[in-house]
């Protein structure tokens, strides 16, 4: 049987989530694919850093493409 392919839309947690689960699986036969608007993420836990000036505004968002 030919493996299937699953699209999962919204790369925030919920989605990364979704789709690293999904990967885990059903195995390499599948392929995941995960579709956002945008190509960052922002990182919401480091926000309170942030505010106290701790990391800078590029370091509180990542790639979606060099997520895996």
């Amino acid at each position: 049987m030919a493996g299937k392919k699953v699209l999962v839309l919204g790369g925030g947690f919920a989605g990364a989530a979704a789709a690293r689960t999904a990967s885990a699986l059903l195995g390499a036969a599948h392929r995941v694919t995960l579709v956002d608007r945008t190509r960052l993420s922002h990182l919401c836990g480091s926000f309170p850093l942030l505010i106290v000036g701790e990391r800078a505004a590029l370091q509180a968002r990542c790639s979606i493409a060099d997520a895996e």
